[in-house]
């Protein structure tokens, strides 16, 4: 059935004249295919199309601008911009069934609207236009699959930085905490120091406390662990010991003596040593000491945890190194896995089976750390991070296998053959792209390599083989 035919007035007539894929048409073609459209005028934020619309039209932009965002998952981001001169909406030969985006004038905006009812009799009266429409709808399918592709990249940066900066924030706050509680330290050793210099202590008696002190500090890092209630009765004990020698605030000071692991003896022989007046300012000198340099190492532990991220990171993305090079895949399993912590440190048990045969391969690094990223991801978003997964590498004659397994539900058996299609996700808007297992694909077959996956309910492996010998670039 044709499309009802409109009047065409010589403005309507010049402005589709401007659209490139219309400029050469002669007059009587421009005329049939104008005379067949509608007009289509907006005000600056009126809603054309909402998502889950029928698409049922082909649209040429005349003047102005029209955006599409997925407004029920977040509205302040424009996933598609159709500006004037564009031929946008439904093409010929186009699979699209619905819109999955609303769409918007940003501006006003005047369009012409050519119906789906019209495209055989479009491709029979004008079949090289025909031929321009599937050109664009091709264009239009690459610049929206490179645009979703780069929306991907940025949502995997983004989870990738939450997850660094969640790791970062444990060991950054406990060297904040540390820091603070040194300065209150060193303020009481500064006033023990005093307090000693006011005593008349003899040679020995310096000496002790200088051994105590060395003492702690070579042994500091190998003190057996106590456990909660030990560590309370040993506290409760030194606390009445030292209210005996008459010491004020012994709660204060029984918990550093039990960190130096003294027994009873070593207190009665602390005693014994210096006179009952001079004591407390001995006991504040040794506890200020050893709260000092256990400070000291929680703050040297704490950097070296920061020091570790930044090199893990460091190593995943293979900073200032070359694009392609020879690699041990197991590395580069192992630094996903770091930086995965924040994922597996709940209710996700990692089993390991690497096959040391496998030599190191001829690779992009960056490119298959990203396929790793999104296989284990995968694997912990089926499990909702709770489960087992598994990492197994074998060497298969010249391939090098690796298989990524979750205890998740499995894949249904109807979209089991379009699990690696572009855009295509079993995820609510919003939470996924459909390009991750994609990218995976894409990624190992720029290695020469094939992807694979099994799956039952409690068991899914994803398999990727690659070439252990590849020359570079190929």
């Amino acid at each position: 059935m044709a499309p009802e035919l409109t009047p065409v007035d010589g403005t309507f007539l010049a402005a589709l004249r401007k659209i490139n894929v219309l400029a050469d048409l002669p007059e009587d073609d421009l005329l049939w295919f104008a005379s067949r459209c509608a007009e289509i005028r907006l005000n600056t934020g009126e809603c054309y199309i909402k998502e889950g619309d029928e698409a049922r039209d082909m649209f040429v932009i005349l003047e102005g601008e029209l955006i599409a965002r997925t407004e029920s998952v977040m509205r302040n981001e424009a996933l598609f911009i159709a500006r004037a001169g564009t031929v946008t909406g439904l093409l010929p030969y186009s699979r699209l069934k619905k819109f999955a985006r609303t769409v918007r004038a940003s501006m006003p905006t005047w369009a012409a609207r050519y119906p789906k009812s019209g495209f055989p009799e479009l491709m029979t009266h004008l079949p090289e236009l025909g031929a321009r429409l599937v050109g664009v709808m091709l264009d239009r399918v690459r610049d929206l699959t490179v645009a979703e592709q780069q929306h991907e990249k940025m949502l995997a940066l983004g989870r990738l930085s939450a997850g660094f900066a969640h790791e970062l924030n444990n060991p950054v706050s406990a060297t904040e905490r540390a820091s603070e509680e040194m300065q209150g330290a060193l303020h009481r050793l500064l006033e023990a120091n005093i307090r000693l210099d006011e005593q008349s202590l003899r040679a020995e008696q310096r000496k002790y406390i200088a051994c105590a002190e060395r003492e702690f500090a070579e042994c500091m890092d190998k003190r057996p662990a106590m456990d909660p209630m030990e560590r309370s009765d040993r506290e409760d004990a030194v606390s009445a010991w030292l209210e005996k020698q008459g010491l004020k605030r012994t709660w204060e000071i029984a918990p550093t003596l039990v960190e130096m692991n003294w027994s009873d003896g070593d207190l009665e022989d602390l005693a014994s040593r210096f006179e009952r007046e001079t004591l407390p300012c001995v006991l504040a000198r040794l506890t200020a000491t050893v709260t000092v340099g256990k400070l000291l190492g929680e703050i040297r532990q704490a950097s070296s945890r920061i020091s570790g991220l930044v090199r893990t990171l460091k190593d995943y993305s293979y900073m200032d190194q070359a694009p392609e090079q020879e690699v041990d895949l197991h590395s580069g399993l192992n630094t996903t896995l770091d930086l995965l912590h924040h994922r597996l440190d709940g209710g996700v048990r990692v089993e390991k089976d690497y096959d040391l045969r496998i030599p190191c391969i001829p690779c992009d690094p960056r490119a298959l750390n990203q396929a790793w990223m999104n296989l284990m991801e995968n694997a912990l978003d089926a499990m909702r991070d709770e489960g087992r997964l598994g990492i197994r590498t074998r060497l298969e004659q010249d391939r090098a296998m690796v298989e990524v397994i979750d205890s998740g539900p499995g894949v249904a058996e109807k979209i089991r053959n379009r699990v690696f299609e572009p855009f295509f996700t079993t995820k609510p808007p919003g939470q996924g792209t459909g390009l991750g297992l994609d990218t995976v694909y894409r990624i190992v077959r720029q290695h020469n390599g094939d992807v694979t996956f099994d799956s039952m309910p409690g068991e899914t492996r994803f398999r990727v083989r690659l070439p252990v010998h590849r020359q570079f670039g190929i």
